[in-house]
């Protein structure tokens, strides 16, 4: 990285005839204007298109029984030390991430009170395992 800086020194003194310009001891700032300001936004995004959920919505377990969730996404050729918890039917969370392909599902990283995980939005049968809140 230093050798690309010393390079563009030199390609601007070549520009510049070998001056640089004297600032004069002038204090340099910038502020954008006004209306060039960046907008804040408090609300996450909406989800993409093709997406269900965007971090921030609130979700349920709506399979009838507890379903894994993962230190990653994925549930083929994994070790038993993946799955962090057994979150149980009707369980609220919050989406952190993704989605993530993975084996064959969609994969969201989600927060169930103090454990983030992944769960897949449906089984490999198709059944709905993760749903928004009514």
């Amino acid at each position: 990285m230093l050798l690309s800086v010393a390079c563009l020194a030199v390609v601007a003194l070549a520009f510049s005839g070998g001056q640089l310009p004297d600032l004069g001891g002038a204090e340099l700032s910038w502020t954008p204007p006004p209306d060039q300001a960046p907008a804040v936004v408090d609300a996450a995004p909406p989800p993409a298109a093709g997406q269900r959920f965007a971090p921030g919505d609130t979700v349920l377990n709506v399979n009838p029984g507890p379903v894994n969730l993962r230190q990653s996404p994925g549930f083929q050729n994994k070790p038993a030390s993946d799955v962090i918890t057994a979150i149980p039917a009707g369980q609220a969370g919050v989406i952190a991430g993704g989605p993530v392909e993975a084996d064959g599902l969609v994969w969201w990283q989600v927060r169930f009170g103090e454990r983030t995980g992944w769960m897949a939005e449906r089984s490999s049968s198709g059944v709905t395992l993760l749903d928004r809140t009514p």
